[in-house]
């Protein structure tokens, strides 16, 4: 990022480190540097410091839209479309009154809240670099007493350029050996799950047709996420000691480097770089990766908890509203749906119905809540065919209106609603923008979230042109705010300077849909979709997708890690384009094999933009039509398993499909790919630690990733001790390499394990049009064959599946019910005790749920009276 002409300087310490205690807020420690800097330390929770380099001594930026410090944030109406101060948002921390300042401390001054200690080195001489260290609680002892788990790089932690082009800040970390350190998160990059050795740009574009394959992955994608989790463990014995995750609150460009930069001068070290503003920086720290995740999205907010709909089948393609007779080839969909019996619950309406024409423009021009009445002449007509079908409608919205073809343009611009420019005469910043086909392109200007009269225009809009006509959710896309002009400003004031807020427009569009459909929809829960995005996006937009991806294998593979990743970032609610969106139409077997991995992961949606003009459907190909079909029906089996771990997501934060890792962190091979040097493992077993991914506890999902095959080798993680494999109902020791697995192409699903002593939550096998048919439950309880005594324990969420919670997602005002299991297993019997919690008096739809061992299981079937019993409700032991 920087250019040739910066100059870069090393904070070095003017005197010594100070500590202060504020009377309602942290307990800090300061060093002043020798050019005017400061370095300011902030405990504000046991396991959460603030970490601040201010290279003018003083804040660049005193305005945070992103760390909302838990309940005090929770309401997504919290938000101001200025952001909070900084300081009143630190104040909303607990700031522990009984941290410790450590003057003598053996490595330098430190402060201490005895779960984490973080210090200054002190400095050899007066002009040495400043260093900070990090310590963690790891022998309950005391943070102060154990080794570092974090340095600084020796030749410096905190640098400012300087000279023509300055402003840029960089943060550099010492790195361990790449067998000691794990590097995740990061949002949606492309490439391995571990990014150790990678480069990874802070930005976003809208990279349509990116390639995701590590060695050519393509950088930057979509969502501007500077958030990453290190995993550190001992050389010696391998074991984890501590997970910490480091946020910069910034909403300027950047990179972070994990180790691909090398300098023998400085040593192993890594770094992030931004072009501008302080290094805001939040260290947070745990015993486990999923104590970190919690930390993190505790800090930025919640997933949104989606609506059960949003689980089944989300169609979507390009084509149909791009045909000259849209709305005729949109009935079609939904009578074929019914006609091939596939399920499905909601459909993506693409861009192409807001196309107005223009003289010597075949594609026209794409203007944003407007309706092309020739492609579809009566939209609420088109939206009562998809309603009276049970398929929730959610139109494509931009945020940008073009110059000489949207009507609303000129009145916008009077009131402020769009992106400013000073050195304008209408102070309207203008850009170039995609028109109507690929690769026109015409003048228009972004919507500016960050001002009122662009905030209520959205509302406004959204609600006249597409909710009270009968849309139910919102598909915010294009909305990656690619401005590159210094010269462009936001916010009612305009004292918000465009380029240090791409994100925040983003977040503020998340938020100015999800008020929209608040507005419309008061007794339903929000649906918000959304390409692009930051921190803070996830309490909006419960869901998003890895954006208009390429059409390959290789597609089908490294999606996967980046969905990982975003999960592990804090976006539960993730998937990708089933079948790919851009390149050439799928081949069937190709399809297949996407479908089949797609149904595990949160968010199921066929979409396609293909080259030759075709789009992907359930039935593109006659000879698969049956299989597809049945891939379907399973997602539909496995949707109340799904709602359960979404439910845990939105009070936790912990994602529904989860690398390996994050369930088995003492198992080596489940933190990093594999070196393969000498050949002699297979391709899928290498990838195991990227491409195999836990679905909540319970699911191993081990996908067919090669062109051809029929089978593939599983590794299944040490423990547990024992796997149960769906198809064969074999038992599987854990810790080994399971090779040749059958793998056919027409199952339902490719391999799939379940995990021993764990408990799915499931829809019985049949034929589902939508969600509104799951009327009945069934219980799955999976033990091994063995003659020690086993418990089962686990707990699974149920409520109407589209009232909305109360802020911050608490279910305490809406009934529900907590149906917890516990089973013992002996030798030959299984004894299951059920309880279910209910609140607000909830009576589910479901009046039977049958209990089942795994089919393989000899074991005695037991039900004990149950200690709550849900009324309405029976549990049959099934035989």
């Amino acid at each position: 990022l920087a250019s040739s002409s910066m100059k870069w300087e090393v904070l070095q310490a003017a005197g010594q480190p100070t500590f202060a205690k504020a009377a309602d807020g942290p307990h800090s420690l300061q060093v002043s540097g020798r050019g005017g800097e400061t370095l300011e330390v902030q405990a504000v929770e046991r396991n959460i410091f603030r970490v601040r380099y201010l290279p003018d001594g003083r804040p660049r930026s005193e305005r945070t839209w992103t760390v909302r410090a838990g309940a005090a944030g929770a309401n997504p109406d919290a938000l101001p479309l200025d952001g909070w101060e900084k300081e009143a948002r630190v104040r909303a921390f607990s700031c522990p009154a009984d941290v410790q300042a450590l003057p003598d401390a053996a490595l330098g001054p430190a402060l201490s809240s005895g779960e984490l200690c973080v210090g200054v080195q002190t400095p050899v001489s007066d002009a040495a670099p400043v260093r900070l260290f990090a310590a963690f609680n790891e022998d309950g002892q005391g943070a102060a007493h154990n080794a570092p788990f974090l340095w600084d790089a020796r030749t410096g932690g905190y640098q400012r350029a300087t000279g023509p082009g300055g402003g840029a800040v960089r943060h550099l970390l010492q790195r361990g050996r790449k067998s000691c350190e794990h590097y995740y998160g990061g949002g949606d990059g492309a490439g391995p799950l571990d990014r150790y050795g990678t480069r990874r740009r802070i930005g976003t574009l809208d990279a349509m047709g990116y390639s995701c394959e590590p060695h050519t992955a393509s950088d930057p994608l979509y969502k501007q996420w500077p958030f990453y989790l290190t995993m550190v463990t001992d050389e010696e014995s391998g074991a984890v000691r501590c997970v910490y995750g480091l946020y910069y609150d910034t909403g300027h460009r950047g990179v972070t480097d994990f180790g691909c930069e090398i300098s023998a001068f400085r040593g192993a070290y890594r770094y992030t770089e931004l072009e501008g503003g302080d290094v805001d920086c939040y260290l947070m720290v745990g015993r486990t990766l999923q104590a970190v995740v919690q930390r993190f999205t505790w800090l930025t907010g919640r997933p949104a908890m989606p609506a059960r709909w949003c689980l089944g089948y989300l169609a979507s393609t390009m084509a149909y509203t791009e045909a000259a007779n849209a709305q005729e080839q949109l009935a079609e969909f939904v009578q074929r749906c019914k006609a091939e019996n596939f399920p499905v619950d909601a459909f993506h309406l693409s861009s192409g119905y807001t196309v107005v024409d223009v003289p010597g423009q075949p594609a026209g021009a794409r203007c944003v809540f407007t309706w092309n009445k020739k492609r579809v002449p009566d939209p609420k007509a088109m939206f009562e065919c998809f309603n009276k079908a049970k398929i929730h409608v959610a139109p494509n919205i931009k945020p940008w209106l073009l110059e000489d073809h949207h009507p609303d343009f000129a009145a916008a611009a009077q009131a402020g609603a769009l992106v400013k420019d000073s050195s304008e005469k209408d102070n309207v910043h203008r850009g170039l923008f995609w028109m109507g086909g690929a690769g026109t392109f015409a003048s228009g200007a972004y919507i500016d979230f960050m001002s009122q009269a662009g905030f209520d225009f959205w509302v406004q809009r959204s609600r006249q042109q597409l909710y009270e006509l009968g849309a139910a959710a919102a598909w915010n896309d294009n909305n990656e705010y690619e401005l590159d002009s210094d010269a462009a400003r936001c916010g009612d004031a305009q004292q918000f300077t465009a380029t240090a807020h791409r994100p925040t427009m983003g977040l503020l569009m998340a938020r100015a849909s999800h008020a929209a459909l608040r507005a419309a929809f008061p007794a339903k829960r929000p649906v918000v979709v959304s390409r692009s995005g930051s921190p803070g996006a996830q309490v909006y937009c419960a869901q998003t997708w890895s954006g208009d991806n390429y059409t390959c294998w290789e597609t089908l593979q490294w999606n996967t890690p980046m969905g990982l990743n975003l999960g592990l970032s804090g976006w539960a609610g993730n998937g990708h384009d089933v079948g790919g969106f851009a390149g050439p139409k799928p081949s069937a077997e190709l399809l297949v094999r996407w479908c089949q991995s797609g149904i595990f992961q949160p968010r199921f949606s066929i979409h396609s933009w293909n080259d030759d003009q075709s789009c992907t459907e359930p039935w593109s190909y006659a000879e698969q039509t049956a299989t597809i079909r049945s891939i379907l029906l399973f997602r539909y089996r496995i949707i109340p398993y799904l709602y359960s771990l979404h439910y845990e997501a939105s009070q936790s934060g912990i994602p529904l499909a989860r690398p390996l890792v994050l369930e088995f962190p003492q198992d080596k091979h489940c933190r990093r790919d594999r070196d393969n040097a000498d050949g002699k493992l297979r391709p899928e077993v290498v990838h195991a630690a990227s491409c195999d991914w836990m679905l909540g506890p319970a699911l191993l999902v081990a996908p067919v990733y090669t062109q051809g095959a029929t089978s593939r080798s599983v590794y299944l993680p040490a423990q547990p001790d024992q796997w149960y494999a769906w198809h064969t109902g074999q038992w599987h020791q854990g810790g080994q390499v399971l090779a040749d697995v059958a793998a056919p192409l027409d199952r339902d699903t490719p391999p799939l394990f379940v995990r021993g002593c764990q408990a799915l939550w499931l829809a019985p096998p049949g034929q589902y049009a939508n969600v509104h048919d799951l009327q009945q439950r069934e219980l799955w309880l999976f033990a091994p064959p063995l003659d020690t005594e086993m418990v089962c324990t686990a707990q699974f969420y149920e409520d109407d599946g589209e009232s909305p919670l109360a802020p911050g997602g608490s279910p305490q005002k809406q009934p529900h019910v907590s149906l917890v299991v516990e089973a013992h297993f002996s030798a030959q019997l299984c004894r299951v005790r059920l309880q279910s919690r209910v609140q607000g008096g909830f009576s589910p739809r479901w009046g039977r749920v049958s209990v089942h061992l795994a089919p393989t299981d000899p074991r005695r079937l037991e039900l004990l009276p149950a200690g709550d019993p849900l009324p309405g409700v029976t549990f049959v032991a099934a035989k």
